[in-house]
Formats: structure tokens, C-alpha cells, sequence
């Protein structure tokens, strides 16, 4: 169930970077509403909120399961089994995860307070200034919790069948010239090779600027022709990738940084 609150009553029905589709069946539920509250009533909960009130552990609850376990905003959620970490790396012991989908409590949430806001073009507009809550109530079903989670936040996509297939990635400046010899190597010795992934030195860069480890442009010193090297690459059947950092900066070096600056309106 979404729940959404606004001071001003000024919803928001538009995409945003966490959730695509909100147009679900509608279940059966009995509404309960007078002027002070609101309480509506399915099978598997019953949510129970004071009207025209900020959100809070006395304003809104919810009694969910058969065994009616409380549910009420701004929960701890001690017993949710938590997600992942975007990273593990230089980590010697398991970080700290957020919550997940999934909890042994029956009931989890999600605040999509803060997304990015796309309109009907998927032109960004703007972040969800709204307390935006979802809360789902599946008790132990985590297969058709995830279904509907990806119903409501979009399917993922299937990888490519290359991806599956072997990579090369070294951190060496390569020139056309190596990686033409290391893959007859591979095709020699009968390995087989899907990615090839040019990690730092592939890109363009300038003493006057050290920082800038990575970048978008090819160094034509080390490829002459980027397009004829990229097709080349197609051609013995391997994808090409290129490593960059956009956390490093954006340089006046790259050619396309003015026009770049000029789109983001920013200030060279």
C-alpha cells in the first residue's frame, strides 16, 4: 500500500528514479472514515490513520498479518533481514546494511522521499519532496513480494549472453598495436574471450591536470583511429569496454567539454 503525505495536499503521480508503475488491481478493502480519522481494511492488514497529521508512530500503524503484529511509522524494523552493500571492497568485516524487502515480521518499507522525478517524457523535473511511503505486507511470501516489488519498480533486464563469457581487464596502458597481440594469444591457446576492458590509460590526458586519472576521450596517441579500432575489436567478435570514474571530474582538456559545460549550465 502507498501511503503519501503533503502538507498542502500536493501528490505526486509521476515516475521517479525508484518507481516506474503504480497501477495495480485494486483488492477488496472496507473503508472507515470520519473527520479525525481514516482506517481501511484488506484480508492481510488494517491501516489505521489520523487525517490531515504529519506522519508519525501515533498518526499511522497498521495491524498486519494474522497474528495482527503492529506496524507503525518511523519502526526500526528490528527484524528486517536487510539488503546488500553496493561494495565490499577494502572492507575486513560486513558492513552496515539498510533494510530490505523482506522481514520475518511480515512487513517492510520503502520512503521514496528524496527520488529524482521524471515527467511524461522522461525529462528529469525535479526530487519527491513528499513522505512517500510503500509498505508491503507479505508475511513469509518473498517470491510474490518480489514480483510485485518489480511490477512496481521495473522489471530488470536480462544481461547480455556476452557478458557471461570471459573478460580481460589489466590496469596497463595498451596501445592498438598489444591488444592485437594478446588476443591472437588468446585465439592461439584456444581461450576463449567475450570483453575486452580497457582499464586506466585508455583516455586522453594532460599534465595540468593530474587528478584526472580517467576520462571520455581516446588518447590517439595509443589508438590513431578509435572508431576503426572499435570495429576492428566488433569484427574478431569481442565487445569493447572502457573504464571511467565520473567521480574524478570533467576536464577542459576533453574536447567536448564546452558544449558539455553548455548543457549542464555550468561554469568553466
Amino acid at each position: 500500500m502507498r501511503i503519501e503525505y503533503n502538507q498542502n495536499g500536493e501528490f505526486v503521480d509521476l515516475e521517479t528514479s525508484n518507481i516506474k508503475n503504480r497501477s495495480f488491481p485494486v483488492p477488496e478493502f472496507k473503508k472507515g472514515e470520519n473527520d479525525q480519522s481514516l482506517v481501511v481494511e484488506t484480508r492481510y492488514f488494517s491501516l489505521y490513520y489520523l487525517k490531515e497529521q504529519p506522519f508519525s508512530a501515533r498518526s499511522l500503524y497498521a495491524k498486519v498479518g494474522e497474528k495482527k503484529i503492529i506496524w507503525y511509522y518511523g519502526q526500526k524494523e528490528v527484524r528486517n533481514l536487510k539488503g546488500t552493500a553496493m561494495s565490499l571492497d577494502g572492507m575486513t568485516s560486513l558492513p552496515n546494511l539498510k533494510n530490505g524487502l523482506f522481514s520475518l515480521d511480515g512487513y517492510a518499507t520503502i520512503n521514496d522521499f528524496g527520488s529524482v522525478l521524471f515527467d511524461e517524457n522522461s525529462n528529469f523535473v525535479g526530487t519527491n519532496k513528499n513522505n512517500d511511503i510503500y509498505l508491503f505486507v507479505y508475511d513469509v511470501n518473498f517470491k510474490l513480494a518480489l514480483n510485485d516489488y518489480y511490477q512496481l519498480t521495473g522489471f530488470p533486464p536480462l544481461i547480455p549472453r556476452y557478458a557471461l563469457g570471459n573478460w580481460w581487464s589489466k590496469e596497463y596502458a595498451y596501445n592498438e598495436a598489444s591488444i592485437l597481440k594478446l588476443i591472437d594469444k588468446f585465439k592461439k591457446n584456444g581461450i576463449p574471450l567475450s570483453v575486452f576492458l580497457l582499464d586506466n590509460g585508455w583516455s586522453l590526458g594532460d599534465s595540468n591536470y593530474p587528478l584526472a586519472q580517467t576520462g571520455y576521450t581516446f588518447n590517439t596517441d595509443l589508438y590513431s583511429n578509435p572508431q576503426a579500432f572499435v570495429d576492428k575489436m566488433h569484427n574478431l567478435g569481442l565487445k569493447l569496454g572502457v573504464k571511467i570514474n565520473p567521480g574524478l571530474g570533467f576536464y577542459p582538456f576533453e574536447p567536448a567539454f564546452k558544449t558539455a559545460s553548455q548543457y549542464l549550465n555550468v561554469n568553466s
